[in-house]
């Protein structure tokens, strides 16, 4: 009966452990999940912070830009009169040419550290969370060994109480045998006793009855 007994308790000890396991996973699936939504939001944050630093290097390089379109100007205005109008047009142009290679350059870069930060950022994301669902599934793994080693150690309790109680009722059986052993013996002492008192007896009154 109390084998039964330990038995249903530890059935009903896993039973609630796995239950408190599936909620402690889905709750971390829950949370994933919510991550997994508001990474858009996260995203577009730190889209704004990059978009943000190359427009200020893309006005940087304008202003540049039309400083030096205006040094060109003026340098064509006063210079001899050996320079050509196509000469300033063509300085310009090739400014210009310059320029715009620099902003493609610069749209270029843009575009890689957005995809960069996408890239890193889905990366991190995922390693987190799979970090947290291996850490998780480390703790209840442990939680269960440790569970069943508790459960093995009571049961190791019992079966030695068991033993100890079995030894204990043996000792006293054979106790209890050995002291009935000694008043049946004792008993058959005397009756043999009061059988030669009863011969003799006879014998003597046959002797005296001659």
């Amino acid at each position: 009966m109390r084998n039964d007994f330990t038995h249903k308790q530890h059935q009903t000890e896993i039973m609630n452990f796995n239950e408190y396991s599936n909620r402690r996973q889905k709750e971390l699936i829950k949370r994933h999940a919510l991550n997994q939504k508001q990474f858009p939001k996260n995203i577009k944050i730190k889209q704004t912070e990059i978009k943000r630093q190359y427009k200020d290097a893309y006005n940087t390089q304008s202003h540049q830009y039309k400083t030096l379109k205006e040094k060109i100007r003026q340098d064509y205005m006063h210079a001899t009169s050996s320079n050509t109008r196509e000469e300033l047009d063509s300085k310009l142009k090739s400014l210009k040419d310059e320029q715009r290679r620099k902003f493609d350059t610069l749209y270029i870069r843009f575009e890689e550290a957005v995809q960069k930060m996408l890239d890193q950022q889905n990366i991190k994301l995922n390693s987190d969370q799979e970090r947290e669902r291996n850490s998780l599934n480390a703790a209840l793994a442990e939680d269960h060994r440790n569970l069943i080693s508790l459960q093995e150690e009571s049961y190791r309790r019992m079966e030695q109480q068991h033993a100890d109680e079995r030894k204990l009722l043996e000792r006293n059986i054979e106790e209890r045998l050995r002291k009935l052993n000694q008043q049946v013996l004792s008993c058959l002492l005397t009756i043999e006793k009061h059988y030669d008192d009863n011969i003799s007896f006879i014998e003597f009154v046959k002797i005296i009855s001659y």
